[in-house]
């Protein structure tokens, strides 16, 4: 089966971007006013507006993202909560208030 390509001309592409985006004409009834083969003007339009490209996330990531959001707003809450150190060492040393330490983190993580 061969296939016959004619090019289209600047003025049917005016005019088929007229059809459908001003006068808001469906495919078939282009396809009709402009003698064309049955989706011929589909397919056109399609080559002339292409679609925008999507960025698809996958499940993984917004599990991910969703697992850090969690993470973040427990820590925000848990700042609100925790005392200033009140000790000389904790002050001195630096360490971390109650409920802020690494073991405290992951015992929070277990419940």
């Amino acid at each position: 089966m061969t296939r016959i390509y004619r090019k289209w001309s600047h003025d049917e592409d005016a005019q088929l971007l007229f059809l459908r985006e001003h006068a808001k004409m469906c495919f078939g009834d282009i396809d009709k006013v402009l003698e064309l083969r049955k989706g011929a003007s589909c397919d056109r339009y399609r080559v002339l507006r292409p679609k925008p490209y999507r960025v698809t996330v996958d499940a993984q990531q917004r599990r991910t993202e969703n697992i850090v959001e969690k993470e973040a707003a427990r820590a925000r809450q848990i700042a609100c909560q925790a005392p200033p150190p009140t000790s000389l060492t904790a002050s001195f040393f630096g360490d971390p208030p109650p409920g802020r330490s690494a073991l405290d983190q992951k015992r929070m993580a277990a419940t």
